[in-house]
Formats: C-alpha cells, structure tokens, sequence
C-alpha cells in the first residue's frame, strides 16, 4: 500500500497525460520532438556510457561475455512482465545493476499501470509508446545481435514456458490474487478512505469484475508473445485466411486476429511464420527513434 500511495497521481494529471498522448498523434509535434532526440543522441548522450563502464569493472573478456549475457537474460524476463502489466514507464531510478554480482539486475516498483480515469482497467497496448525498456545504452552494450538472439529468445522461451497448457490454470489463479490484491491498493492510495473501505472494495462485484477483464488481457498479451506452433505455421489455403482452419477447431478467433491480420496478408502458400515474429516487431517498437523521442523526459530516452 505504501508503494501504491507513492504512485498514486493526481487527478490533473490525467488531463496532461492525454494531451502528451495527443500530441504523439500530431505529425509536426512528432518531427520536432525526433530531431531534438536525434541531437542529443548525436551531440550530447554517445550510445556506449553504459558499455564503458561495464567493461572497466570487468576482470577480462570472458567476464565481459558473460555479464552482458546474463544482462540479456535478465531484461527479457523483466520486459515480459512490462509488457503483461503494461509498465513500460521504466526510468532508470526504477532499475538497479550489481556488477559484483555478475550484472545482477533488479527492478523497483514493478506494478502493473492502469488506465487513470478508470477503477482499474489494465491500460491497453494500444497506447504505449513503447513495450518495455531497450534504450540506445543497453542495446550498445547487449549488441544488436544480443538484442534480436538471446533477448528475443529467452523471452520467447519464458513466455512458452508460462503458456504451457498444463501451466495455465495455475498461472490464472495466481494472476487472479495478484490482481486483487493490487487493484485494492491501487484504489485505496488514490484517495483518503476509510479503513472499512478495503472490506468494501473485496467484496465489490466490479473489482472481481475487472481482475478477469485483466487477467483475461495478460493471458491474451500472453498467447500472442509465443504462439503455438501449429497456429504459426497454417498456411494460406486458395486466398483464405491462413490461421481459419486453426480459429475453427480451438474456438480461439478473438485471441489470435489480431496477430492474423499483421502477419496472414504477406504469407505465401505454405510459407512458415517465425513464432517470435510479434516478439521481434516489440523490439522494433521499442528501439526506434520516433517512439523514443515521445516519451516523456523523466523517462531518459536518449540512455
């Protein structure tokens, strides 16, 4: 509860964060914003801060190798639980290195974000700029190669793990208690109750109401970072849809259209889908120019 009051934000707030999200929609707000980031990236904040000071607290090569792989490692299962809980306003205070533990990384105050006009609705995909964290500085220091190879396959691999059929009830039940417990908080630390409220707000038909919308959400977030491989690969059948034949037999449509749409139009007949496909355009989304300079400056885009 104490970290939820510490989030908590005003009410006025919500009037600038839709005017900062109008102003990503405007062309003109968008190029000015992308060539200031652009300078300061080019003229002020070089890309290999975090790369330096890395490799002098390492004790050779390998060492260095084995840091950024751990690194690469550990990002992906914290942008995992970004993106499922939509939190991807991670600034730097948020995340803590310990180099004398191999890179350890930790995050603080990971909690999922919920729409601020609403009693908590998780806030949707849709509206973030970006899906997680993956700044010029980190994707120095992991390479390019780490970034799109081991970041993109042990987030892959986790989210498979998770998406195991046998794994799904049990996941679900613990979402739900999560999800109550913090949707609690939440509503609690934004404003002055009684303690006779939390009573309340646990037997409230809408906040059981909004922990299956939510859970349903993550799961859906869930199945779209690692698909089934039998999904993937359906082809295209005389113009069809190439995912149909799969939609049809697992009742599955509103979980996987719209992935279908993005990927199903380009396919060949016959032609495979790379399950990590979505998972490699989240990347992209996150490490471009355009959705970096629109984030807001206590976020520190240009690290």
């Amino acid at each position: 509860l104490a970290d939820r009051k510490r989030r908590a934000i005003d009410p006025t707030n919500v009037i600038v964060s839709q005017l900062i999200y109008d102003n990503r929609k405007d062309s003109n707000a968008k190029i000015v914003r992308t060539t200031a980031f652009k300078d300061i990236c080019k003229n002020h904040v070089p890309a290999n801060i975090l790369t330096h000071h890395i490799s002098e607290a390492s004790e050779s090569l390998a060492h260095a190798h084995s840091m950024r792989t751990s690194l690469a490692k550990q990002l992906a299962l914290s942008s995992l639980l970004v993106y499922l809980f939509s939190a991807s306003e991670r600034t730097p205070s948020k995340m803590v290195l310990d180099l004398d533990k191999c890179c350890a990384f930790y995050d603080i105050d990971l909690a999922p974000k919920y729409i601020l006009t609403s009693t908590g609705i998780l806030e949707s995909t849709d509206k973030l700029t970006v899906p997680f964290r993956l700044t010029r500085n980190i994707c120095n220091f992991i390479s390019p190669a780490g970034a799109t190879g081991i970041f993109a396959n042990t987030l892959h691999v986790a989210a498979a793990c998770i998406n195991e059929t046998n794994n799904l009830s049990a996941l679900e039940g613990y979402l739900d208690i999560f999800m109550r417990d913090d949707l609690v908080a939440w509503n609690l630390s934004r404003t002055t109750r009684d303690p006779s409220d939390e009573r309340r707000l646990y037997r409230s038909k809408q906040l059981h109401s909004h922990i299956q919308s939510n859970v349903r959400e993550m799961l859906r977030r869930l199945n779209k970072l690692a698909p089934t491989s039998s999904f993937v690969s359906s082809p295209v059948i005389d113009g069809e849809d190439y995912v149909s034949t799969t939609l049809n037999s697992n009742n599955k449509k509103d979980e996987y259209m719209e992935l279908s749409a993005d990927v199903g139009s380009s396919l060949k007949p016959k032609e495979p889908v790379p399950l990590d496909r979505f998972i490699h355009s989240l990347i992209a989304q996150a490490t471009s120019s355009e959705n970096l300079a629109c984030m807001d400056a206590t976020w520190i885009a240009y690290f």
